[in-house]
């Protein structure tokens, strides 16, 4: 199969490229010293086995019709990725820092086994439900050397016995995916099941993808699990196996405008690849987040840096998917495309969000980001945009982009071709139509609850100003972090319920960390037990 990537077609200028390879060398040396230094402070702490490196529910696209779904997505603690030690440069992908929760050792299949019943257990406790399982570990799922073929069995059939499972994800490099490896899998599950194969594809431009992420895997080994698959459905059908092709937004060295229009030539990619090998390719886009002990991290670090990497906004994300619809070629995955969760990592920096115009963090952040969660579930891009400037409206007067620094994000990076504005001015009575619906339910109202909920968490709202002292102390006290936690969670609650006293809800905190500038830093789900759904919120205090 020839491909279908047109080779003079790239996001980059052949200058800039020069500029890159020509710094790269330098970099990749203060990269060693930069990962060296990560991994000798986790290396200090004990690593618990037992357990898996992290467990997040999380919205996902529905399995069937009028389906709200999650997903329970296990990071294991396994071996690693073994590309991190075969790549000549010895540092794998650049920008991933997933080596961060694993194991540094071979680990029994029994163990891994142990680790997914953790998992379960741990998402009971939520009492979310959930009918698909993503193993999203650090390396290959079918790479015999991280997960031998008995590991691999015993952790499928336990998913099989798991009567409201419909779909399993798992994770490899492409050079990995051959036809008997995945009629294996597929005979450890039960017929109703698909199987979904996600591939670290990150972009169609070979520069992207081998020179600023390292990636080491091309085109042609893609095609060819493609072609694989191809073969497969032809034997199983469509329904029993799909894949995933993961894409990094803003990439370290690309700018806001380049990351943004390489997604854009590599959906168009997919469309010819998908037209002609009659394979579905379902785009995941994967917000960079900064995370320690990669090259974004690195960069981050280098202010005065040429190369310095700014936090990515997450209006970018939302600029992909309107430019996605306008564009008839690619307006298919509209109804497919997936966008990734931002607190999957560990030892986190920066998390991708809404910055305003100053780079300090917009409370507004919350709305976007839980609405675009939400697009997961029911993928009607126009429902998207009426959450997002319905909430916004009914909340704020005056225009969201210029309050929400749409149009800072757009002059900062100078972006002359404004999706988002274009799609709000050509779709705007689809939109009203979904609002008219979408603002009569309470699950929209209750985001317009958690929005205020929003500021006043984060001291933006005077009357809420005491609870934020109370979760300020908390956090400043030398009370141990459980005790911590569930202090700020009392004060959470109480902001809920003085916004809207019907609510009823249970905070959950994740994270608790200091940011730039003393900043405190808060990750917390609040489940809403009336409607059982949950929201994530990620938010500062000054």
């Amino acid at each position: 199969m020839p491909s279908l990537y047109q080779e003079n077609v790239s996001a980059i200028s052949e200058q800039r490229q020069r500029l890159i390879r020509k710094a790269l060398p330098r970099i990749e040396e203060n990269l060693h010293v930069h990962r060296d230094a990560h991994l000798a402070k986790i290396s200090k702490g004990k690593i618990a086995l037992d357990t898996p490196g992290w467990v997040r529910v999380n919205p996902a696209p529905p399995v069937s019709d009028h389906d709200r779904s999650f997903r329970l997505c296990v990071g294991f603690r396994n071996s690693g990725c073994e590309y991190r030690e075969s790549d000549p440069k010895k540092l794998g992908c650049l920008n991933c820092g997933y080596y961060a929760g694993t194991a540094f050792e071979n680990v029994d299949g029994e163990i891994l086994l142990t680790q997914l019943q953790s998992a379960i257990r741990t998402a009971a406790k939520e009492c979310t439900p959930y009918n698909a399982i993503e193993f999203l570990n650090d390396g290959s799922f079918l790479n015999p050397r991280e997960f031998d073929r008995e590991t691999q069995k015993a952790l499928f059939s336990l998913v099989a016995q798991m009567p409201h499972i419909k779909r399993v994800l798992i994770e490899s490099r492409a050079n990995y995916i051959k036809s008997d490896s995945i009629t294996f899998l597929l005979s450890c599950l039960r017929p109703d099941q698909r199987l979904e194969v996600g591939i670290g594809f990150e972009s169609a431009d070979d520069f992207v993808r081998e020179v600023c992420i390292n990636k080491g895997s091309s085109r042609k080994a893609f095609e060819r699990a493609i072609q694989v698959l191809q073969t497969i459905q032809a034997d199983e059908g469509k329904e029993r196996v799909a894949i995933l092709a993961y894409l990094l937004i803003k990439p370290a060295f690309l700018t806001p405008k380049e990351s943004v229009e390489d997604i854009i030539l590599t959906l168009k990619y997919f469309a010819g690849l998908q037209d002609r090998s009659g394979i579905e390719i379902i785009p995941k886009l994967e917000p960079a987040a900064i995370v320690d002990g990669t090259i974004l991290s690195l960069l981050y670090a280098e202010k005065s840096s040429p190369f310095y990497y700014e936090p990515l906004n997450y209006w970018a994300t939302l600029e992909i998917l309107a430019r996605t619809y306008s564009i008839p070629e690619i307006r298919r995955y509209c109804g497919t495309i997936r966008i990734g969760a931002r607190e999957d990592m560990d030892d986190i920096v920066v998390v991708p969000a809404v910055y305003d115009e100053h780079g300090k963090f917009d409370p507004f952040d919350y709305v976007l980001y839980d609405a675009i969660q939400k697009y997961n579930q029911h993928h009607d891009v126009h429902k998207l945009f009426a959450v997002i400037t319905g909430v916004f409206n009914s909340r704020i007067k005056g225009s969201m982009a210029n309050y929400c620094s749409l149009l800072g994000w757009y002059n900062n990076a100078e972006i002359e071709q404004r999706g988002i504005v274009y799609f709000l001015d050509v779709e705007s009575d689809k939109i009203s139509a979904a609002a008219k619906s979408l603002f009569t339910q309470m699950e929209t109202r209750f985001l317009i609850v958690a929005w205020d909920a929003m500021n006043g968490i984060e001291g933006l709202d005077e009357d809420h100003l005491d609870y934020y002292q109370a979760i300020k102390a908390a956090f400043d006290s030398e009370e141990p972090e459980d005790i911590k936690k569930h202090q700020i969670g009392e004060a959470v609650k109480k902001i809920f319920h003085r916004v809207d006293p019907r609510m009823v809800v249970q905070p959950k905190i994740n994270v608790l960390s200091q940011a730039d500038a003393g900043q405190k830093e808060i990750f917390l789900d609040v489940k809403d037990l009336l409607r059982n759904t949950k929201y994530s919120l990620w938010c500062r205090l000054s």
